[in-house]
C-alpha cells in the first residue's frame, strides 16, 4: 500500500507542470511553455494566456521580461505585457477574454535568464486547444453569444438601413408625383382660361 501511494505521488510531481494542451518550444538553452490557463478555453469567458520558462534541467526562470501578442484571424492584439504568477516560479501570465471560437496564434517576445525570446505559437498544430463555442458548456439552455448578438444586430442594422432607404426613396417618389400633378393641374387651368379668353 505504501509502495502504491509513492507510485502516485511520484506520478504527480513528475506531472506537474505546464498543462498537457500547451506547447513547448526551445529559445537558446530555455524552453518556453505557451497555452491557455484553463483548459478548454471557452470564447466569452475570461482565460489567461500562460508562458512557462525553464532551463534545461527545468529550473523555473524567475527573471523574464515577456509580452504576448494575440492573433486571431487578420487581427492582433498590441503587445500584452506577462506578469509573473504567484506562488508559481517561472509561469507569466496575462488575462485575456477570447471573444470568437476557433484557432488563435501566440507570439512570445522579450528577455528571459539573459536570453532573447522571439517565439510563435498556434493552436492550428494542436498543441494548444482551439477556443471552443460556450454555448457546449451551457446548461440548461443556450444563450447566445457575444458574436452571435453582433452578428444578429448586424443583419437587422442592414435591414433597418434598408427599409429605411425605401421610405426614403417612397418619399422622394411621392413628391415628385406631387409635383407632376400640381405642375397638369396649373397647366390645366391656364389651358381653360385661354380658352375662355379665346371664346
Amino acid at each position: 500500500m505504501r509502495y502504491r501511494f509513492a507510485a502516485v505521488l511520484a506520478a504527480v510531481i513528475l506531472s506537474a507542470g505546464p498543462a498537457a494542451a500547451h506547447e513547448t518550444k526551445p529559445a537558446g538553452p530555455l524552453r518556453v511553455a505557451v497555452g491557455w490557463s484553463t483548459e478548454p478555453p471557452y470564447a466569452g469567458l475570461a482565460n489567461a494566456v500562460e508562458v512557462t520558462v525553464t532551463d534545461a534541467a527545468g529550473r523555473p526562470a524567475t527573471d523574464a521580461s515577456l509580452n504576448v501578442v494575440v492573433t486571431f484571424g487578420p487581427r492582433s492584439s498590441s503587445a500584452l505585457p506577462l506578469a509573473a504568477t504567484p506562488g508559481t516560479p517561472g509561469r507569466y501570465a496575462v488575462t485575456l477574454v477570447p471573444t470568437r471560437p476557433g484557432d488563435y496564434a501566440f507570439r512570445v517576445t522579450g528577455q528571459a535568464a539573459g536570453q532573447a525570446v522571439d517565439l510563435n505559437y498556434t493552436s492550428r498544430e494542436k498543441m494548444i486547444e482551439p477556443v471552443l463555442s460556450s454555448g457546449s458548456a451551457q446548461f440548461p439552455s443556450r444563450e447566445p453569444s457575444a458574436a452571435e448578438l453582433a452578428s444578429r444586430t448586424q443583419r437587422l442594422s442592414s435591414r433597418v438601413d434598408s427599409a429605411l432607404a425605401d421610405a426614403a426613396r417612397a418619399r422622394l417618389e411621392t413628391k415628385v408625383v406631387a409635383v407632376a400633378a400640381l405642375l397638369a393641374l396649373v397647366l390645366s387651368v391656364v389651358s381653360l382660361r385661354r380658352r375662355k379668353t379665346d371664346a
